[in-house]
C-alpha cells in the first residue's frame, strides 16, 4: 500500500509550507505556559497569570477571525506579515511593560492586541492544502490528518520546551522564543508564493456567500465541546496526580493522551472510513463521547495512564473530520476565516472547560473533574445527533459558487499554465 503522506509531501512546495507551519504554530503550545512562568516570577500571582492567558486566548478566538477574513480577501502574501508584525510588537511591548512594573491594565491591553492580530498558522496551512488539492479533494482528509499529527507534535514538544527555557534561562526567555518562532514561521510561509491560495475579493454587487450554514454552526458547537474536553482533562489530571502524590506523572499522562491522538491521526490518514465527511464527524464525535465515559471511575494513576491513551485515540479523528467538512461546505473565498472560527471554538471550549473543572475540583474532589470531561465529550456526540439533518444535507460549494468566480477561475487557469 502506498504511503499517502509521502505522496502529499511530493507536491511542489508542500514540505516547505508544512515545515514553516510547524515552526509558526509551535508557540501555540508554549505561549500560555510562558506567560504563566513570566508573570508568576515577576508578580507572584497565579490569578493574574491565568487572567492574562485567558485574555489572550479569548481575543484570539473572537477577534482574529476578522483578520482571517481579510486574508481570504486580499491574500496571504499581503496581510499575514502585517498582522504578525502587530502581534509581535504587542508581545514585545508586553514583556517590556511587565519588566517595567507597568499598570496591569496595560498588560491586558497588549495581550488582547497580540491575540486579536495573531493569524492562526494552522488555518493558513490547511487553506494551502485545500488550494493545492482542489482537483484531488479525496486526498484532503489525508492532508488534514498530516496537519493533525503536526498539531500533536507541537503539543508534545512545546510545553516541556517552554518549561525548560523559562526556568533554566529566564522568565522572559520562553516568550522570546515564541516571538522568534512566530516571526520565522510566518515569514517563511508568506514567502512561499507558489502554494498560496488566490485571494477572492469582495464582490461589488450580486449575491453574497453566507458562511454560517447550519452545518458550520454544528461543527463549531462540536469543537467547543471538544475544547472543553481538552481543558477539563488537563486541569483535572494535574489535580488528580497531585492528590495521589505523583505530581510528575501529570506530564506523562498528558503526553500519552497526545500520543494516542498522534497514532490515530497517522492511521486515519492511511485508512479512510467508508463514510462521508459528515458521517465521519458523527462517527468520531460519538467515539469521543464513549472513550471518556470511564474517566470519572478511575482511582489509580497507572489506570489513568491507560485510560488517557485510549481517550486520546478519539481526538485527532474528530479534528480531521470536522475541519475536512468545513473545507467542503465553505466557499473558497472564506475558507481561512471559517477554519479560524472552527479552531477558535476549541479555544473557547478550552477556557470554559479549564474554569469549570477547576471549580469542580476545588469544590468536590479531583475525580469529579473528569465528570466535566465526560459531560463535554457526550455533549459533542449529542450535538452531532441534534444537528444530523444539517450535517447530512450540507452541500459543497465549488469555486464557481464563490463571489467573483470568473476572475478567480481565470487566476487559477493562469497559475496552472
Amino acid at each position: 500500500m502506498s504511503n499517502p503522506y509521502r505522496s502529499l509531501l511530493a507536491n511542489p512546495g508542500a514540505k516547505s509550507f508544512v515545515a514553516a507551519g510547524f515552526i509558526g504554530r509551535l508557540p501555540e503550545s508554549m505561549l500560555s505556559l510562558s506567560i504563566v512562568f513570566f508573570i508568576t516570577g515577576l508578580y507572584g500571582s497565579f490569578a493574574l497569570a491565568g487572567a492574562l492567558t485567558a485574555a489572550y486566548a479569548l481575543a484570539s478566538a473572537f477577534i482574529s477571525p476578522f483578520g482571517a477574513r481579510l486574508v481570504d480577501r486580499y491574500g496571504q502574501g499581503r496581510l499575514v506579515l502585517i498582522l504578525v508584525s502587530g502581534q509581535l510588537a504587542a508581545l514585545v511591548g508586553f514583556v517590556v511593560a511587565a519588566n517595567a512594573n507597568s499598570a496591569e491594565i496595560w498588560l491586558f491591553v497588549l495581550l488582547v492586541v497580540a491575540g486579536a492580530l495573531g493569524p492562526h498558522i494552522g488555518s493558513l496551512v490547511r487553506s494551502r492544502w485545500a488550494f493545492l488539492l482542489r482537483d484531488r479533494s479525496r486526498k484532503l482528509p489525508s492532508a488534514f490528518a498530516l496537519e493533525a499529527v503536526v498539531d500533536e507534535l507541537v503539543f508534545i514538544l512545546g510545553p516541556p520546551l517552554a518549561t525548560y527555557i523559562s526556568l533554566q534561562i529566564s522568565g522572559w526567555a520562553g516568550l522570546a522564543v515564541c516571538v522568534l518562532a512566530i516571526g520565522i514561521g510566518a515569514t517563511w510561509l508568506t514567502l512561499q508564493r507558489g502554494t498560496k491560495p488566490d485571494p477572492i475579493p469582495k464582490p461589488k454587487g450580486g449575491p453574497k456567500h453566507h458562511m454560517f450554514s447550519p452545518a458550520l454552526v454544528v461543527v463549531v458547537v462540536v469543537l467547543i465541546m471538544v475544547g472543553g474536553v481538552f481543558g477539563a482533562f488537563e486541569v483535572t489530571t494535574v489535580s488528580f496526580t497531585e492528590g495521589g502524590g505523583e505530581e510528575g506523572a501529570a506530564g506523562l499522562i498528558l503526553a500519552l493522551y497526545a500520543l494516542g491522538s498522534l497514532i490515530a491521526g497517522l492511521s486515519l490518514g492511511r485508512f479512510h472510513p467508508p463514510v462521508s465527511s459528515a458521517g465521519a464527524v458523527q462517527l468520531f464525535a460519538v467515539a469521543m463521547g464513549l472513550v471518556v465515559i470511564p474517566l470519572p471511575f478511575v482511582q489509580a494513576i497507572p489506570v489513568l495512564a491507560v485510560a488517557a491513551f485510549v481517550a486520546g485515540l478519539a481526538v485527532a479523528p474528530v479534528l480531521i473530520a470536522t475541519l475536512t467538512l468545513v473545507a467542503e461546505i465553505v466557499a473558497a473565498g472564506r475558507l481561512t476565516e471559517a477554519l479560524t472560527i472552527a479552531m477558535s471554538g476549541i479555544a473557547v471550549g478550552f477556557a470554559f472547560g479549564s474554569w469549570g473543572s477547576g471549580v469542580v475540583v476545588d469544590t468536590l474532589s479531583p475525580s469529579w473533574g473528569y465528570v466535566v470531561v465526560t459531560a463535554c465529550g457526550v455533549a459533542a456526540a449529542a450535538a452531532t445527533g441534534a444537528g444530523h439533518w444539517a450535517l447530512r444535507t450540507s452541500a459543497r460549494p465549488t469555486l464557481a459558487d464563490t463571489p467573483d468566480a470568473d476572475a478567480a477561475m481565470a487566476r487559477l487557469d493562469l497559475k496552472q499554465s
